[in-house]
C-alpha cells in the first residue's frame, strides 16, 4: 500500500528579479512501512521536498498524495486537519517547551484535538523510547539523545501513518545515533513509513533505500526498479 506520492511535483521560489526551482518534476513513491533516506547537497530541495510532503506547503505543480488522498488542493484547515492525522514529525532541534516535563511535551500536538490523548498514551510512548523513568524531567533535565526521543514520541502521540525527520542524528555521537535509528526502526514495526532528510552515512545503513537530491531532481539507489523519478 502507498504511503505517500509526489507526482510531477514541481516547485518554484520567487527570489528578487529571478525564479528559483527548488524542485523540478519528480516522482517519488514511499509505501507503507517503508523508511527512505533523503540526501543530498545543501539547498538541493530536500527540505522543500519534506514541507510538501508534510502538507506544510504546496507544489507550483504536480500533486501530492499522503495517506491515500489527494491533499494538493486542500483547503488550509483540511490541510491543518489532514496533517494532524497523518503526518509525525521529528525535527533536528527538538523544539521542545523548557517549560514543560518530557509528558507534556509529548502531548502537545493533542492539545488542540477534539479527542484529547490521556496521559497515558504519552507515558507509554515514552516508554517505548527508554524514558519510562524521564516522565517529569523538563528539557533542561535531559540530555540531546533524550531529548531527540521525547522528539520521537511526542511525533507518534496521533498515530501518523507517516514520520518525517530532519536530519534524526545531527549533533548526536555515535551511539546516541544508534539508539535513535534504532527508535526509528522500531516505528516502522506498526506500519509507519519513515522518511528522513540527512546528511549522516548511518542514517541510509537503517533505510530500505536512499534517494538523492541534486539541483532539485531526483535518484534512486535501487537499480531493480525506478520507483522514483519516473516508471520502470
Amino acid at each position: 500500500m502507498t504511503a505517500v506520492e509526489l507526482i510531477g511535483v514541481t516547485k518554484e521560489y520567487e527570489s528578487g528579479d529571478r525564479r528559483v526551482t527548488a524542485l523540478d518534476d519528480i516522482n517519488v513513491t514511499v509505501d507503507e512501512g517503508e523508511f527512505v533516506s533523503v540526501i543530498g547537497p545543501s539547498g538541493s530541495g530536500k527540505s522543500t521536498m519534506l514541507n510538501l510532503i508534510g502538507l506544510l506547503d504546496r507544489p507550483t505543480s504536480g500533486r501530492v498524495v499522503v495517506g491515500g488522498v489527494d491533499a494538493t488542493d486542500m483547503s488550509e484547515s483540511r490541510r491543518t486537519e489532514k496533517r494532524g492525522e497523518v503526518i509525525g514529525f521529528v525535527f533536528q532541534d527538538f523544539y521542545l517547551l523548557p517549560n514543560l516535563t518530557a509528558e507534556e511535551n509529548v502531548r502537545m500536538p493533542t492539545a488542540f484535538n477534539k479527542s484529547r490523548v490521556d496521559s497515558g498514551r504519552a507515558r507509554e510512548l515514552l516508554g517505548r523510547v527508554g524514558l519510562g523513568d524521564r516522565v517529569d524531567h523538563y528539557p533542561n533535565e535531559l540530555s540531546g539523545g533524550q531529548k531527540q526521543r521525547v522528539a520521537i514520541a511526542r511525533s507518534l502521540i496521533n498515530s501518523p501513518e507517516v514520520l518525517l525527520t530532519d536530519e534524526p542524528t545531527g549533533n548526536l555521537d555515535l551511539d546516541t545515533s544508534e539508539r535513535i535509528l534504532g527508535e526509528i526502526s522500531k516505528v516502522r514495526e506498526t506500519g509507519v513509513s519513515v522518511i528522513a532528510v540527512t546528511h549522516d552515512p548511518m542514517v541510509e545503513e537503517y533505510a530500505d533505500r536512499t534517494v538523492e537530491l541534486v539541483d532539485g531532481r531526483l535518484s534512486d539507489s535501487r537499480s531493480d526498479t525506478a520507483r522514483v523519478g519516473g516508471e520502470p
